[in-house]
Formats: C-alpha cells, structure tokens, sequence
C-alpha cells in the first residue's frame, strides 16, 4: 500500500475498539519541499493517512482486515510542524458491513484534528 507516511506509526495502547498511536513528523521528511516554503507545516492529507494506518493496526492487532471506503469528515484546529508528535486516540464502531473509526489528533495539549473514516470488512478483488 502506498502511503505519503516516512515516520513510523508507534501503538502504545490498544483494545478491541480502541488505540492510542502516535508519530513524530521528520523535519527532513521531503513531503515538505514546497510545501509553504520558509513555514513549513504537515500536509492535512498525512494526518488522514496517519489515522487510517493506524486503524490499519488496531485493526490487525484485533485479527481483522479492514478495507478502507470513505472520508467521512475531517476537520484540522490546528497545524502540525516539522519535529511535532502527532498523537492519535482511536475508537472503532461495527457498522453494516463495516466499521467507523473515530479520532482525535493533538499534540500535548493542542487539538490538532478530528478524523472520521469508514471501512468495510476484508478485502475484495
């Protein structure tokens, strides 16, 4: 799968429907080469990836494959720099056919984002 993602996704806490993850954005990641030069800020659409990778894991750690379908809503309070951890706190909810998985983005204290995506159960070819 091809992800805008060079920092790893870390779970520090995970259960059937829930996940904490976290990530720290390089400040050499190329994603930023052009984008905003000289105020560099984390591209929206890497936090979105951020939160579906790490449905992804919660996921597979819970011995489901997850297919995703849908942006459902995204909203950004705040942007996100070069050298920033991004913190996810994950719930997944059983939908017809699939899951939502809910989250909230911060860094420390700051709200960064809330994030909702929809998935659909396995995979199909």
């Amino acid at each position: 799968m091809a992800t805008p993602l060079a920092a790893p996704v870390v779970v520090s806490e995970h259960g059937e429907h829930h996940a904490v993850t976290s990530m720290t954005v390089d400040p050499a990641d190329p994603i930023f080469a052009g984008h905003y030069p000289d105020f560099p800020i984390y591209p929206g659409v890497c936090l979105v990836e951020f939160v579906n990778a790490s449905a992804h894991a919660l996921a597979l750690m819970s011995s489901r494959e997850v297919e995703l379908t849908g942006v459902e809503s995204v909203r950004f309070h705040h942007p996100v720099f070069p050298g920033d951890t991004v913190t996810a706190r994950l719930d997944l909810a059983e939908r017809a056919g699939g899951w939502r998985c809910s989250a909230t983005l911060s860094n420390g204290d700051i709200d960064i984002a809330t994030v909702r995506l929809a998935y659909r159960n396995g995979t199909e070819e």
